[in-house]
């Protein structure tokens, strides 16, 4: 199965989020500003193979990366 986030720039700063994939997996999104330390900022449940976060914590001076780790459902 594929898994796909996306990232949206939406006009107050924030982030938009958007997790596709397979209806029956749980999605932990990641974020780094070094790609060293990492930290699970959300877990999502791909009920209708889609879900959507917003990452408020952002700021102009520093870069956000992210990852995604996909758990299989029951």
């Amino acid at each position: 199965d594929r898994h796909v986030l996306s990232i949206a720039y939406l006009e107050d700063g924030t982030r938009l989020l958007t997790v596709t994939g397979d209806i029956r997996a749980k999605v932990t999104v990641e974020g780094s500003n070094d790609f060293i330390q990492w930290t699970a900022l959300t877990q999502v449940q791909l009920t209708t193979g889609r879900a959507e976060w917003i990452d408020a914590d952002v700021t102009e001076e520093r870069s956000t990366y992210y990852r995604i780790w996909v758990m299989p459902g029951d």
